[in-house]
């Protein structure tokens, strides 16, 4: 079984396939250009999501629980990223699953507190990877960490 975790972003939304080996199947950055609208940004988003769904086939998505950001226009932006790539997951049959933020960072570190440095080492250390991984990867690395490793799954919803 394959799961994808999603770290959505405008500029830059990561995403990790993962078997339940924890062996990554693919991983990476949807990217877009800040000189498109908004409108062709989040369909970028949806369309290249959707694409590698219907080419790897997985079963389940996770996301981090929506995080809200003092300013308003941040979270209503993160928010509608995140609507575009679960339409892009129910489109293509993939379940979908929301994990807290503490959980995610407890699943992976044992510590629900940690900070991103801890994280990422320890994503570096459980998927054995000894380059640079950027932030958005490392992050859909945890969360899909956090659904194959749960015995206890936390689900917001």
């Amino acid at each position: 079984m394959i799961i994808v975790g999603f770290d959505p972003s405008l500029k830059q939304t990561g995403y990790a396939f993962v078997n339940e080996r924890l062996e990554i199947v693919s991983a990476g950055i949807i990217k877009t250009s800040s000189d498109s609208v908004f409108e062709r940004r989040l369909y970028e988003i949806f369309n290249e999501a959707e694409k590698m769904i219907f080419k790897i086939k997985p079963k389940i998505a996770v996301f981090e629980e929506s995080f809200y950001h003092k300013n308003v226009k941040t979270t209503s932006i993160l928010s509608m990223v995140r609507a575009s790539l679960i339409i892009s997951c129910m489109k293509n049959d993939v379940q979908v699953k929301f994990f807290s933020p503490n959980h995610i960072k407890k699943s992976i570190t044992g510590n629900g507190h940690s900070n991103k440095e801890q994280v990422q080492f320890m994503v570096k250390k459980i998927f054995n990877l000894d380059n640079n991984l950027p932030d958005d990867v490392s992050d859909a690395l945890a969360i899909c960490f956090a659904y194959i490793n749960g015995e206890n799954y936390e689900l917001v919803y």
